[in-house]
């Protein structure tokens, strides 16, 4: 299976947004150039602890512990994420379930909301200064897409039309989320909005709209007849692009295909919900 780069990820992210989380002073007394261990990646089944620090590819930004939570810094006078305090003794955990969280007396005090994601997940921060959580076929959590799913139980992939953006859930934890391209809505292709079920999922074929034209996929997983979601070899600009209005597809849900094969092995036939909103 082919694997998404995660600096790609990380930049994808990084464009759907002005600011990658919180801008402003970095919290009194964070000193973000001392001296610390310092690590390039923090995996399943690992601990950041207090005088550790996850620094990004060309040092600019670093993650580390301050005064019981975890801080993504650049210098002494910009940040862009922070989680809740959790007091002393706190340390980031990495789970073998995949779920990133922030404990305090091995009591958990935040979360990502991540658990299921996997044990071949890895921690990363950008020198966008956008902290990742990367597994197998691209993003499980990031800074700027945080975890949305709801709290519910089953397997759902939620659609959010207005962000571009698609999340795999599973019993309200965020296993996947992934930039995406909808319905070209400015020209009478916007994508339907509502609730179904994955009707089958189906190798190598060939879509043919009602608009016309023949479009050769690798994974095919419809929920509404014709529509579904698919991979777009076809598709010359980025997803989660605004372009999407126009040069969209014809309805369906393009994903990226990394992506696209991950969700096609992890979807269900008749068990997982599909949801489209604006």
């Amino acid at each position: 299976m082919r694997r998404i780069a995660w600096p790609t990820v990380l930049a994808l992210a990084a464009a759907l947004t002005v600011c990658a989380g919180h801008a402003g002073a970095e919290p009194a007394g964070a000193h973000p150039h001392a001296k610390h261990r310092v690590l390039h990646v923090l995996r399943a089944g690992h601990v950041l602890r207090p005088g550790e620090v996850l620094v990004s590819p060309h040092g600019r930004y670093r993650a580390q512990l301050h005064r019981g939570r975890l801080i993504v810094s650049r210098g002494a006078g910009h940040w862009t994420f922070a989680t809740p305090k959790a007091g002393r003794g706190a340390v980031v955990r990495l789970t073998r379930t995949g779920q990133l969280r922030l404990t305090a007396g091995h009591r958990p005090r935040w979360s990502a909301g991540t658990r299921g994601a996997g044990s071949r997940v890895a921690l990363r921060v950008s020198d966008r200064g956008v902290l990742a959580l990367t597994g197998h076929g691209g993003a499980v959590w990031t800074s700027v897409w945080r975890d949305a799913c709801p709290r519910r139980r089953g397997a759902l992939v939620l659609v959010d039309i207005s962000r571009q953006l698609a999340r795999a859930c599973d019993g309200g934890q965020q296993l996947r989320v992934t930039p995406v391209t909808t319905g070209a809505s400015a020209i009478g292709d916007g994508t339907p909005t509502g609730t179904w079920t994955v009707q089958a999922k189906i190798r190598d074929t060939t879509l043919y709209p009602a608009s016309g034209g023949a479009y050769p996929v690798k994974y095919w997983v419809p929920y509404d007849g014709a529509y579904g979601m698919h991979d777009a070899s076809w598709q010359k600009f980025r997803y989660g692009s605004a372009r999407y209005k126009r040069h969209g597809s014809h309805g369906c849900v393009h994903v990226p295909l990394p992506m696209m094969a991950w969700l096609f092995h992890w979807v269900r036939v008749g068990a997982t919900t599909v949801t489209v909103h604006r």
